[in-house]
């Protein structure tokens, strides 16, 4: 289930596009890895809820791209290893779940 909110009056998928959304669920989507660069564009996003898919790591800077986010939601994944700085940049995060 992928749903993408804060984009209004949307005619066309480009980078302006993308940089207006502010809440991005990626549920139960089987996504398996994640890179800092899956994340690139997405400067106004403040909620990310990738809950119950198969990430099991978290790599170095993965939401370095991500300077609004607010809400980060990492449930039911089966993470074993979460490098250092994956959080990096994060200075917004009020909620990590």
């Amino acid at each position: 289930i992928m749903r993408i909110l804060g984009v209004d009056d949307c005619q066309k998928v480009d980078a302006y596009a993308m940089g207006q959304i502010t809440e991005l669920e990626l549920f139960a989507a089987n996504i398996r890895e994640l890179s800092p660069d899956d994340l690139k564009g997405l400067d106004s996003l403040r909620v990310l809820n990738l809950m119950y898919n198969d990430l099991s790591i978290l790599p170095n800077g993965l939401f370095q791209n991500l300077p609004q986010l607010e809400e980060l939601v990492l449930g039911y994944n089966s993470l074993f290893f979460i490098e250092p700085q994956a959080f990096a940049g994060l200075t917004r995060l009020k909620i990590l779940d």
